[in-house]
């Protein structure tokens, strides 16, 4: 990957169409955003629901250790809870690790979703 400036914004997942679920990432999965060294993360999220009753969703920030990379350790940073159709940035102190957000649960039986996560390093 190349180097990228604080601030620049890049796709981190798109078209997210279910939940991926509550169980932690594998640490080598090709899904990481890598971390080129900066202490906080700020994620963009657009979501969009059909149908449903109030739907929402749950956010869960991932973090893996950056000096052990595909071995690392993985942890869980605090969940964000997005509802109805909205945009929202999120600022997660990542102090160097790399980052993947899951979209942990999806509630109020929406009969579609989309969630695009795009994400700037700070």
């Amino acid at each position: 990957m190349a180097e990228i400036s604080p601030g620049a914004i890049f796709t981190h997942r798109s078209n997210v169409t279910s939940a991926d679920g509550a169980t932690p990432p594998a640490a080598d999965s090709a899904s990481w955003a890598i971390n080129p060294g900066y202490a906080k993360a700020r994620v963009y999220a657009y979501v969009d629901f059909t149908g449903g009753t109030s739907p929402y969703l749950v956010l869960r920030p991932w973090t893996r250790s950056k000096r052990e990379g595909a071995t690392g350790k993985v942890g869980k940073a605090e969940a964000v809870t997005v509802s109805g159709d909205d945009q929202v940035a999120i600022d997660i102190q990542a102090d160097g690790d790399d980052l993947l957000v899951f979209v942990e649960s999806v509630a109020g039986s929406p009969t579609g979703l989309d969630v695009d996560l795009y994400l700037s390093w700070r």
